[in-house]
């Protein structure tokens, strides 16, 4: 059996956190052809993914244990949960394809969902992969491979969705989007402005530890020039979200894929290349990643690049 259940909800934002029997009442469970396939090869590896309000929630990997429909066809589906995924739930229904994004409840072919993984920078965790390891090939993805050195095709460890930042083919909007979506994939907590609120604004706050807050611009281009017109907006746009957040540390930043003058005193200066490198970090760490060694960059206005990812994420 190579296939992957896609179960999906449009309420309650921790739904897929704990272990429970989700009812899909009005539904008739022969939309799935595969079900009685699906029934007898318990239990199977599934994803639990949020949709329309909740689809900014990240989606979780599970595993069905049991499956019935009672006398109106509604189907059930008795799951555990394994692990929540660092990846929105929007991102992954995107790259799904057509004829399954929008259902409720679907079945897809495990290779094709592993590529789609790869693609958008998910590691699923080996639990999840092993459910099914009496009847196909598992892949095997490194949780934590802390002792090895560093390699020069870093890239490789990452799906090509964020890849496309370093290329020049994105809109200012498309890279602003996918940026988020990276910081989000870090771990940040996410407030995404920009194009998407009609205001003067930064393009979002990125926040972590309770303490922190990275008021960030994005700027699509190689060699982004910070000029002072630049220097006094973000300063405004820190200075209004003091007004608004709770942390006591808030930090101008600019993300993009490279800067003709580097080192500006008082602001924070993060390359695409130097994003990716830590998302990679985060991969290779697994569970032994954190932000906090950002508190330590931000104090002391440390340049992010590889040199300091790898002192500061060892």
């Amino acid at each position: 059996m190579k296939t992957i259940i896609l179960g999906t909800v449009k309420y309650g934002a921790n739904y897929f956190n704990t272990n429970k029997e989700a009812p899909y009442p009005g539904f008739d469970y022969k939309i799935m052809q595969d079900w009685e396939e699906l029934k007898e090869n318990l239990p199977l590896s599934a994803l639990g993914i949020y949709k329309g309000q909740l689809s900014n929630q990240c989606f979780n990997f599970i595993k069905i244990v049991g499956m019935k429909y009672d006398n109106t066809n509604s189907p059930y589906f008795d799951f555990k949960v394994i692990s929540r995924s660092n990846i929105q739930s929007s991102l992954l229904i995107n790259a799904l394809p057509n004829n399954i994004k929008n259902l409720l409840f679907s079945s897809i072919n495990k290779v094709t969902l592993l590529n789609i993984l790869t693609n958008i920078g998910v590691i699923p965790p080996n639990e999840w992969l092993n459910i099914q390891n009496n009847n196909i090939e598992i892949i095997h993805f490194p949780e934590s491979v802390t002792d090895s050195p560093v390699k020069t095709d870093y890239l490789d460890f990452i799906g090509d969705h964020y890849k496309k930042l370093l290329t020049s083919n994105l809109n200012n909007d498309e890279f602003e989007d996918i940026t988020a979506s990276l910081l989000v994939a870090l771990g940040f907590d996410i407030k995404q402005k920009g194009h998407n609120v009609i205001a003067a604004k930064a393009d979002g706050v990125a926040s972590f530890g309770n303490k922190y807050a990275l008021v960030y611009d994005c700027k699509n281009s190689t060699d982004f020039v910070l000029r002072e017109e630049f220097k006094r907006a973000i300063n405004q746009y820190v200075q209004d979200e003091k007004q608004m957040r709770d942390e006591e540390n808030i930090y101008p930043v600019f993300i993009s894929r490279g800067f003709s003058n580097f080192n500006n005193p008082g602001f924070h200066c993060f390359t695409i290349e130097s994003l990716l490198y830590l998302f990679y970090k985060k991969l290779i760490l697994g569970n032994k990643f954190s932000l906090r060694p950002f508190s330590i960059i931000l104090s002391n206005t440390i340049i992010l690049d590889k040199k300091s990812i790898d002192i500061e994420w060892c």
